[in-house]
């Protein structure tokens, strides 16, 4: 994705493992949201989530992405 903001909103970017705080500095240079999503154990996850962003750009394009919101 070369521009994470989708109608002034930041994608998000889920992050998991060690490092996650310096991960998490990348991710927002390049404008992402970074999100902390736990140890290594949610990565596991995340591949979860990872695939199903890749069945959805088959039908939608690549430039589509996941967005957390919080009330």
């Amino acid at each position: 994705m070369t521009d994470p903001v989708i109608d002034g909103e930041r994608a998000t970017m889920f992050v998991a493992g060690s490092g996650t705080d310096t991960v998490a500095d990348l991710a927002a240079d390049l404008g992402f949201e970074p999100v902390i999503a736990g140890d290594l154990g949610a990565a596991d996850r995340l591949e979860h989530l990872a695939r199903l962003w890749i069945d959805l750009s088959r039908e939608y394009g690549r430039d589509i992405a996941f967005r957390l919101l919080r009330a």
